[in-house]
This record gives structure tokens, sequence and C-alpha cells, in this order.
């Protein structure tokens, strides 16, 4: 099952959403677009307005009536029991994932953490860290955030290193264009009825 992914805090869930959500189901051609709130936003420095369960309730009335649509209601769950059990543990550490010992957790715990996973998933390809941080950041750039959101996001010293991921972004905006973009159609059409063309001369010159 090929799905898409539609985070978010939806503080509240409106028009604009649902027309983005709509669009990626008719482009990319997913079973089903779950939306998945998130406790807090990372580009906004303000907490939600209303209460992760108010929320929920206003993503399910919105989607009530479309097709392919669902809400991932355990995710928001997740995080709000995490931080529930973070606040238990007695540790000088402010870090929001922590290792057994309650230290911040390592990028080779990361690594670890997500190897685990692969396994339960039974997913044959080897998945980094990296990987996940150069697809989020690939995506961002191709949905048009600015680089140096990006950058913050990413926590780059240098917006040089955060330009390594547009050229893959150049690369989908040149595709679109060829795709789409009237002048190339024109010409395609216009290739395509030159080579009409020449096969009626070359069928009449055979009968000649």
């Amino acid at each position: 099952m090929k799905l898409a992914i539609y985070g978010g805090t939806f503080d509240p869930i409106h028009h604009g959403h649902l027309i983005i959500a709509r669009e990626a189901l008719e482009t990319l051609g997913p079973d089903e677009v779950i939306f998945v709130p998130a406790r807090v936003s990372p580009f906004k420095k303000t907490t939600p307005v209303a209460s992760g369960e108010i929320r929920l309730s206003m993503l399910r009335a919105a989607i009530e009536n479309e097709i392919g649509f669902a809400v991932d209601e355990a995710s928001l769950r997740l995080q709000r029991d995490h931080l529930t059990l973070r606040g238990q543990i007695q540790t000088r550490c402010p870090a929001l994932f922590l290792n057994f010992v309650g230290n911040r957790l390592s990028t080779q715990g990361i690594t670890n953490v997500i190897s685990e996973l692969r396994k339960d998933a039974k997913i044959e390809r080897h998945v980094t860290p990296h990987m996940l941080r150069h697809t989020v950041a690939t995506l961002l750039l191709r949905n048009g955030v600015d680089i140096r959101v990006v950058q913050e996001f990413l926590g780059h010293s240098s917006i040089a290193t955060t330009q390594r991921y547009t050229h893959i972004s150049k690369e989908h905006l040149i595709s679109v264009l060829k795709t789409s973009h009237p002048s190339f159609n024109l010409r395609s059409n216009i290739w395509l009825r030159q080579g009409e063309a020449t096969d009626r001369l070359d069928r009449y010159s055979q009968k000649c």
C-alpha cells in the first residue's frame, strides 16, 4: 500500500490543507493520505491554541466525507505520552530523547534505533538518519520552503551546506517544466506533426 503522510498542527484545519491533500491524492496516486497532527510545529514560535483532542476532533469532522483520507490519532497520543514520561525522568540533561543512562541520545544511538525499526518492518534496504534528513530537506525545498528556513531546521552553520540539496530540487523543477510548460507541449506537438508529415511524404514517395 502506498501512503502519503501529511503532517502539521492543523490548528485549525482549513480548506488550504484539504486542497493540498486532494492535490497529493490526485498527482502522487497514493492509496491514502494520512493526516498526522503534530503537538508543536517546528516552524512556529507559538504553541497550538487548541488542545490535541480538539484538533483531532476537527480533523475527523473535516475529512468525514473525503475518500482516501485518514487521521493518525496514535502519533499525537504517543507524543503526549512521551512528554509525560520524559518529565518523570530525573536528569540534568534537557534533551527530549534520552538513552538508557539518562544522557542525550547520540547519533549512533539514533542509528541503532532506526536499524531495529528497519528490521522489525522487514525493510531490506540500509536506512540511515542522514537519509531521513536528506529526504526532509529535499521535500521542504521542493515545496517552496525558503532555503534559510531549511538551514535552520537542519542546524547547518553555513548555508553552503544546505545548498547541496538544491540541485535535486532543480532536477525536479526541470522535470515538472518539461511535462507542464505550455511551450514544451507546443514544441512536442510541432515535432509530432513534423514526424507525421515526414511519414506521409515517405509513403507518397514509395507509391510514386
